[in-house]
């Protein structure tokens, strides 16, 4: 048989100090059927003279919530383990073309720190000449451009850079997930 809720746990019977209601996530488990999580608020009922004359429980079931909360969570992590792992360089660029979030690979391959690198920006890494075809880019939902960007010793890289816009719950832009690639090497041998 499952064991429901140690008694210490449940709110229904703890002191009401000054009225205040009292406020408890607690789990069930309920013998026969599926735990879950219930969001529990116990309220005194205070007659005329100040007295408690009663107790009032409100039990909302949140085990959906939880469980969504915990998929957004796993979701979140995936994701950032993802773009802080992976073997291209990546960025997080906002519609207006502002660098939101790099990864590691990204600074190795401009021979910057993340924090050079975002200051920098889009605009100030990119070579002069190709500035209008990433404002470009950055103004549809998304592309695949090659395009040179200036290594922290000075010399310019041929990157090829892929977005992909991201949109939010609105539906409106809400950022642009670059990957880079360094083709410099591919760029001289076709030359």
């Amino acid at each position: 048989m499952r064991k429901g809720p140690d008694e210490d746990t449940l709110p229904y019977h703890l002191p009401l100090p000054d009225g205040e209601p009292v406020h408890r996530l607690v789990q069930h488990h309920p013998a026969g059927r599926a735990e879950y999580w219930a969001d529990v608020v116990v309220t005194a009922l205070i007659d005329d003279r100040n007295g408690l004359i009663g107790r009032l429980c409100t039990v909302r079931d949140v085990t959906a919530e939880r469980a969504a909360t915990a998929a957004l969570a796993e979701a979140d992590e995936r994701f950032r383990v993802t773009f802080e792992h992976a073997p291209l360089g990546m960025a997080l660029v906002s519609p207006q073309g502002v660098l939101l979030h790099v990864n590691d690979a990204l600074c190795q391959m401009l021979g910057r720190a993340a924090p050079e690198v975002i200051r920098l920006g889009v605009s100030g890494l990119t070579h002069r000449a190709d500035r209008q075809a990433t404002r470009q880019a950055l103004s549809g939902n998304g592309s695949q451009v090659v395009k040179r960007v200036r290594h922290a010793d000075g010399h310019f890289l041929s990157v090829q850079v892929t977005t992909s816009l991201v949109r939010n719950a609105a539906g409106e832009p809400h950022y642009f997930v670059g990957q880079a690639q360094d083709v410099t090497k591919e760029r001289l041998r076709q030359s």
